[in-house]
Formats: structure tokens, sequence, C-alpha cells
């Protein structure tokens, strides 16, 4: 691929620090790096002439950035970028002379398309005669696997930032319901996902009838394709964890029960481990303490042979809840403290603000209300910077009545 036109047309590309700046007159914008969810590249038919390969950079709420790749210092800023990464940067349509796409980066979608191309109906005179010349008007829409790549930060997010994940999984929404029309498995799994998705910040954000709808919603479109039956039985999942927290735990154990049967029929260890961790918080929550305890071992036992600290954070956080029930105060304090520190080294923050919480009921039982109250302070705060209203309010309610009482 050639280009003619004057190279300061293009702008420079250029990373300072941690922000990706583009100078191109109107076109121009900083980027913090840390807010990019997606990198990719495509071409148009408009070369030589005029500019025909451009990159394309997204935020996770959807945010588009286009530069052109001509741009004045494109490789060194590819590069800043592939080293904040740590994941290699290439591109690979710089030979592509026709309409073409592809992510780049994360690695997990790459060289997968960008967009998908879409003729747009004719409706005016010009645009029925361009057709009939052959120059159809064509709109551009997010790929598949561009919309999963979003998912997959959303679904990073609910550990961290509900309120962003929320915002997240909207834009996914708003563009998979807009063509829900495209009937494939790839556009069904990324539409019930969506839903699922959005469903668990929801829950996360304490919004728990909406997140029962949004579940429901993401099982009717996971049940379209007889492909997507593990992917139902995630959303079955999501579905529990709303009723545990509505108190219809009986309820949850029974979807606990159906989401198993499936998990362990298609093999998928990792939503096994999830259903198991999930049956030991809805057994704390009828108090079945004993049962609880050896469902969160028989978990421990399974996350530690794969090595995913994350998922250990979360299953030492619900032992350490299981023994401050127990009245095993210094068990407890050494689990709770231990994931806390685990949340806080993969910025969970969410599950990180709910072990604080963990921590301010240990010193409450202890006597320690002074301590207690801090605490509580720290956790409304940081439930309410995260957005979780529904949780702040809880722990609001939770430190007023501390605090009054003799």
């Amino acid at each position: 691929m050639t280009r003619s036109n004057d190279a300061q047309a293009d702008g420079e590309l250029r990373v300072d620090g941690q922000v990706l700046r583009y100078v191109a007159g109107e076109e121009s914008f900083d980027l913090s790096i840390a807010d990019i969810a997606l990198l990719g590249e495509y071409t148009t038919t408009g070369g030589p002439a005029a500019c025909d390969y451009f990159l394309v950079f997204v935020t996770s709420s959807g945010a588009r950035y286009d530069a052109s790749f001509y741009a004045a210092g494109r490789d060194t800023a590819l590069a800043g970028l592939s080293s904040s990464w740590q994941s290699p940067v290439t591109l690979q349509l710089a030979a592509s002379t026709s309409l073409s796409s592809n992510i780049v980066w994360p690695s997990s979608q790459a060289g997968q398309p960008l967009f998908e191309f879409q003729e747009r109906p004719a409706s005016g005179m010009i645009s029925r005669l361009r057709a009939k010349l052959g120059v159809a008007a064509l709109e551009e829409h997010w790929s598949p696997a561009a919309l999963e790549t979003f998912l997959d930060e959303a679904h990073r997010e609910l550990d961290g930032d509900p309120g962003r994940a929320l915002v997240t999984t909207r834009f996914v929404l708003e563009k998979v319901e807009r063509r829900h029309s495209a009937a494939t498995t790839a556009s069904r799994r990324v539409h019930g996902r969506a839903w699922k998705e959005y469903g668990t910040a929801l829950y996360m954000a304490g919004r728990f009838a909406e997140a029962v709808d949004a579940s429901v919603q993401a099982r009717a479109m996971f049940e379209e394709d007889p492909e997507l039956v593990s992917d139902r039985a995630t959303a079955l999942l999501l579905t529990a964890l709303v009723q545990n927290a509505l108190h219809d735990h009986q309820a949850a154990l029974a979807l606990l029960d159906e989401c198993t049967a499936v998990f362990e029929v298609c093999r998928d260890s990792s939503r096994i481990l999830k259903a198991l961790e999930l049956r030991a918080i809805v057994l704390f929550d009828l108090h079945r303490y004993d049962e609880a305890v050896e469902t969160l071992q028989r978990a421990l036992a399974q996350v530690e042979s794969i090595g995913d600290e994350r998922e250990l954070a979360r299953i030492e956080n619900n032992i350490g809840r299981c023994a401050l029930q127990a009245k095993n105060y210094s068990e407890a304090m050494h689990y709770v403290q231990r994931a806390a520190f685990r949340f806080n080294k993969f910025g969970m923050d969410a599950e990180c603000t709910r072990a604080w919480w963990g921590i301010a009921r240990i010193h409450k039982a202890l006597g320690r209300k002074s301590e207690a109250l801090a605490q509580l302070v720290r956790v409304e705060d940081g439930f309410r910077k995260l957005g979780m209203s529904g949780m702040a309010d809880k722990v609001s309610e939770e430190k007023e009545e501390l605090a009054g009482a003799a």
C-alpha cells in the first residue's frame, strides 16, 4: 500500500507516559492507555489519493478514536503500547487495497475481524443511482469478536469497578439489541453474554430485581441455540446468585443442581468450581455452616491445584465468614485478611471492600466498637465510590445500629 498525500495531513501519534496522543487538527485526541480496551485496524478503497488505512482505539465505554496509519511516529507509539500491555502489537493490513478490518489487541481476539460491513438500503434517488452503478453505500458494525472483547473487559471490571462494567455492558447491549436479526451462534452467544454480564453488574450494584430480569433475558438468548447449553447454565448460575441474595435459598440450591449437572456433562471445570463456591455461600446463608465449610474445602483443593489466586481469595474470604459464625475469630481474621490482601493485589476493589466489611464484623464480634465503626465508614465509602449504592446503604444501616448500641 502506498501513500501520496502530504504526511502532515496524517498527523503524529505518540505515547507520553501513560497517555496516547494523536495530533491532527480537529481529529486530535489524548487517551489514557489504561482506558483502551481494544486496538484495531481497517482499510478502505480510497487510496492512494486519500487516507485509506486507519488505526482504531476503543475504550470500554465504546468511545472510538481513529488515527491515520500514516501518522508520524506510528511505529514508536505502537512499540510503546506493546511495552505497556506486555503483548505484541502487529499490524496485518499493510498490503490491503480493499475494505478490510482486523483486531490487533487484545491478543485473545487478535486476527479476528473488527467490523462487519453491511450494504445500506438505497433510500433516495442518488443512493439508488449509485447502487445501479455498483457503488453501494456500506455501514459498519462491531463484529462478534470485538463485542466479546468489550464483554471480557466488563467481566474483569466486575470485581474492581462494577459501575464501569455496567457502562460497558450497556454499550454492548445497545449494539446487539439493534442487530438481533443476525442469527448466528456467535451473535447469539454475544447477545446472551451481554445480558448475563449486565445482570452480574446489576447484582454487584445491589439492583437484584433488575439482575433477575437480565438473567432471564440471557437464558432466552442462549436457549435459541443448542450449542450454547453450557452458556445457558451460566445464566442460571446468575439467577441462583440473585435468588440467594433475595433470601430464596432453596430455589438457589435447586438451580445450582441443574447448573452443576450441565457443567459436569460439558466437563467445564472452571464453571463447576464457580457452582461449588456459590453452593457454599447458599449453605452459609442457610446456617448450615459445617456443610458450607466442607464445600469450601473441596473448592479450595480444586483451586489450589490450578493456581488461580483470584478464586483462591474468594474462597478464603468465605472460609473466614464461616469461621466468624463459628466464633473462631482468630481464624476468621486470618482468612479474611489474606483474602483482602489478594483482592487488593489484583485490583479487585469490590471484593476487597466486601472483605473489609468482614473485618468490621470480626471487630464488632470481639467488642471492638471503635475499630468496627472506623472500618464500616471505610466500607461504605468504598461501595459508594464503586457505584454499589445498594450495598453502601446496608453498611450505613449497620453502622448506625452499631453507633446507637449501648
